[in-house]
């Protein structure tokens, strides 16, 4: 591709989020990689200077412990010569992509707080290794053509987080949980639905929890928090416990302690209905307990929704028959009511589980997510909680914008649609969040990363949303159209 104008700086903002820190210095490098097919197992690039620091890219064509997934991590490349005590936060970025057709590329990004002992971090499972030289949904180039990729890393260089005065906190609650209509327990991108707190370091978990349970009319015993992680099938589920020994130690104590590797705490609110004695109000989920902690959602096959019911405690050795009977009850079914039960395993699969298996076998763990539904009729088996999890899949956010600036202006705005949507289809959503005719709409493309053209597309009756987002689509990035209001004349 010839003339490319790339702005290293929007790429970064496109692909990270705003990280809450203030950022000392921001730099990009990007490492051109001929023949792919005969590197070594693990590789690593020229150095280059973030922060006054130098760094490298490492990388692992088959996988540093996954052979089917390549493996890129940001590598501090001198611990042995940083002065005691070093420490860097730095926020980076991968971006996988084809030299002559920037279009076909893929990125993720991370937050890591780099020391002189704990000098990489990165992702394992980057990327599905065959699919590099196999083109992407609806685009003519693959990643890798000729034995050939770019991969640009971006690294922001962020403030010490031991010197803010405060932290950021989101918290879902049990009600969040009920409402969500997705994967995992809740869309953190959605400001107006997640509880976001601004908290001083230096206050304590127990004036936090306090502060909390006083916001969301519990008493303080009933509540406690688990840390969310990301898991590298890419689900976001609870995972660490803040458990009462931490009641005197400061938030930012916590956050190093347990949160140190992410830009902001992020909280699922656990609470309990009744106690299960007189002084005790959860069950031991640490030592030898075995006690799980597993959410629970329903799928209503007449809805087409999800309903979240809370969580449940299991033990490792229970087999999954024993919690029928709670499910049935959680809805009011009889006690022996047929269900289907699944556990959500990435962002667009769930699988079905084996009843006479125990949580154990399973490999269940805390934070996941059970979903169940009723066994279905013969008639009815189109309708089952894994189709409508693989119609998930199919949802895309896009961002329409105006195309023209001396028009009336009219904000930006949002729109949940179906990746399989026609041109009209989409065409009558926008209409009608514009109050306009369809027929006066007209939309044009623009690639999100590189500045290319504005391609003008045609109305097409069996054209879909996908197709038509298809030069600009980047995974991980916002999905953009612009849209024009036609006159009469």
């Amino acid at each position: 591709m010839t003339n490319l104008i790339i702005d290293y700086q929007t790429i970064a903002n496109n692909i990270m989020p705003n990280p809450n820190f203030e950022i000392k210095d921001f730099q990009y490098y990007t490492w051109r990689i001929t023949a792919w097919s005969g590197l070594e197992k693990r590789i690593t690039s020229r150095e280059f200077v973030a922060g006054s620091w130098k760094w490298r890219i490492l990388l692992y064509p088959t996988g540093s412990n996954n052979p089917d997934y390549i493996s890129i991590y940001l590598d501090f490349a001198d611990p042995k010569g940083a002065p005691a005590g070093w420490n860097s936060n730095v926020q980076f970025a991968f971006l996988l992509w084809n030299p002559e057709n920037p279009i076909s590329s893929f990125s993720d990004y991370k937050h890591h707080y780099f020391t002189a002992e704990n000098s990489s971090s990165g992702i394992r499972w980057f990327y599905d290794l065959h699919k590099l030289f196999v083109p992407l949904e609806n685009l003519t180039h693959s990643i890798i053509e000729n034995d050939t990729c770019n991969i640009t890393v971006f690294v922001r260089i962020l403030e010490d987080p031991t010197s803010v005065p405060y932290l950021f906190t989101k918290i879902v609650t049990p009600d969040n949980f009920a409402r969500h209509q997705g994967f995992d327990l809740a869309n953190f991108d959605d400001q107006s639905v997640i509880s976001q707190f601004k908290v001083l370091r230096s206050e304590t978990y127990r004036t936090f929890k306090a502060m909390v349970a006083l916001k969301f009319g519990y008493s303080a015993e009933r509540i406690r928090f688990w840390v969310f992680w990301n898991r590298e099938n890419k689900t976001f589920r609870p995972g660490d416990l803040i458990t009462d020994n931490y009641l005197d130690m400061t938030m930012g104590e916590i956050y190093i302690k347990m949160v140190g590797r992410q830009n902001e705490l992020k909280f699922f609110l656990e609470v309990a209905d009744k106690p299960i004695d007189d002084k005790t109000w959860f069950p031991h989920t640490e030592g030898n307990s075995c006690h799980i902690m597993i959410l629970i959602k329903y799928f209503n096959y007449d809805t087409q929704s999800l309903e979240g019911l809370g969580h449940l405690y299991v033990k490792e050795l229970d087999k999954i028959c024993d919690i029928i009977p709670i499910l049935c009850e959680k809805k009011e079914f009889p006690p022996h009511t047929p269900l289907r039960i699944y556990e959500e395993v990435t962002p667009s699969t769930i699988e079905r589980m084996n009843p006479k298996w125990t949580f154990q076998q399973s490999e269940i763990q805390n934070g996941d997510i059970i979903c169940f539904q009723k066994d279905l009729t013969e008639e009815k088996q189109e309708f089952t909680a894994a189709a409508f999890y693989e119609s998930l899949s199919m949802r895309i956010v896009v961002l329409f914008k105006q195309r023209y600036k001396d028009q009336e202006q009219k904000p930006e705005f949002k729109l949940v649609l179906n990746k399989k949507y026609t041109y009209d289809d989409v065409a009558k959503r926008v209409a009608a969040h514009l109050s306009t005719d369809p027929l006066k709409l007209r939309f044009t493309t623009e690639h999100p990363i590189f500045d290319t053209h504005k391609i003008v597309i045609e109305r097409a009756t069996s054209q879909t949303l996908s197709e038509m987002l298809q030069a600009t689509h980047i995974p991980n990035l916002v999905n953009i159209l612009y849209y024009e209001i036609l006159s009469d004349a």
